[in-house]
């Protein structure tokens, strides 16, 4: 149907003598669904309002206008899944409504604030310019970041209730954490994270081919394999990359690269500048005949030819240890020269087996029958 059409549909039985036939029809009933969306009580414009039927296929996505409010016309009878997103507060909210008739919603999100500084452990003198960040430990991975003013305070608003992990950097400090938990509508003042002298260090990087990577993806673990350090770290024209984060003691380095194979070093700060060349990698492309086109997701896995897990760095110093998989294909960043066991799986349970042998340079393609 065209947008704004309807339809009426009835079954008639027809005979051989019949002549005439009389049948009323009735267009299917159509509801409206309002809401109006507010945060802390003030109405939230520009957030995104989405409805997904249970049992019919109605998928209809709207705006809240400057008063929190949207209209979504044209509705079947059905029960509902209700999204509210706005992307500037970082504000989400899930739910369920059940349309039999006409409706009008109240949708609120309750926020927290909170507000703290961040000090040197050494002295107690505040830390200017400290990155600090809250990190949900439960449900959609986002983060909400400040920074410190010259007296080494913060105030985060409009955060979402919820367990988190409240950490803060700064250059030429050790990275300090905390958990906290904050509910709707609360008010936490006075936060006080202090934050210890680094010893630092430096790191120069080249790829095998002598060339400078622009960017280092970097991962400090200590003797028990807690991680100490992650993070991406841009390279100065001779390579070195600047770790004054990173505490006195002795640690395990890992770094990757674009075209350049994660590699593993010990490290003791402080120290002089440690040199490091990374293997070449390559990108690897993997298709699965069966899925091409599928629309299926799923995810590839690479194994050693002694069946040990392959993982590399990501943004972030992020470990990567398997890699999506959408219409039947993967594309695979950072793997080294050598023969690999591939593992595909996909969400229905569904797997596949293969085989790839990589040069570590340019793209190797495989296909998996």
């Amino acid at each position: 149907l065209w947008s704004g059409q309807r339809r009426a549909r009835a079954r008639l039985a027809v005979g051989a003598s019949d002549r005439e036939i009389v049948r009323d029809l009735e267009f299917e009933k159509r509801l409206t669904l309002t809401a109006q969306v507010l945060a802390d009580g003030e109405p939230l414009p520009d957030a995104r309002v989405s409805l997904r039927g249970r049992n019919v296929a109605a998928d209809r996505t709207a705006l809240t206008d400057y008063d929190g409010r949207v209209r979504i016309d044209d509705l079947e009878p059905d029960t509902y899944s209700v999204g509210v997103s706005q992307t500037q507060k970082l504000l989400i909210h899930n739910d369920q409504v059940d349309l039999r008739e006409d409706r009008d919603l109240v949708i609120r999100f309750e926020t927290a604030t909170l507000d703290g500084r961040v000090a040197s452990a050494a002295d107690g003198a505040p830390v200017a310019d400290a990155a600090v960040s809250l990190r949900p430990l439960e449900g959609p991975d986002y983060m909400v970041s400040t920074g410190t003013k010259d007296d080494g305070r913060f105030a985060m608003y409009h955060v979402q209730p919820g367990r988190y992990r409240l950490e803060a950097r700064a250059q030429g400090f050790t990275a300090a954490s905390q958990e906290i938990q904050l509910a709707g509508g609360q008010e936490v003042d006075g936060i006080d994270i202090s934050l210890e002298p680094a010893a630092g260090a430096k790191l120069r990087v080249r790829l095998a081919s002598g060339e400078v990577p622009g960017l280092v993806h970097v991962l400090a673990r200590d003797a028990s394999g807690v991680t100490v350090l992650a993070d991406t770290r841009p390279a100065d024209t001779t390579g070195t990359i600047d770790l004054a984060s990173l505490p006195a003691g002795a640690w395990t380095l890992f770094a990757a690269a674009e075209g350049g194979a994660v590699t593993g070093t010990p490290l003791v700060v402080p120290a002089d500048p440690l040199s490091l060349t990374l293997p070449p990698a390559g990108r690897l492309l993997v298709r699965v005949s069966a899925l091409l086109a599928s629309g299926l997701q799923g995810t590839v896995r690479l194994l050693t030819a002694d069946q040990q897990p392959f993982w590399t760095l990501g943004p972030g110093g992020s470990i990567v240890t398997a890699w999506p998989l959408l219409d039947g294909k993967a594309l695979l960043d950072g793997v080294p020269a050598g023969t690999w066991l591939l593992q595909v799986e996909t969400p229905d349970g569904q797997r596949w087996n293969g085989m790839a042998v990589t040069a570590g340079t340019a793209e190797t393609a495989v296909t998996i029958e």
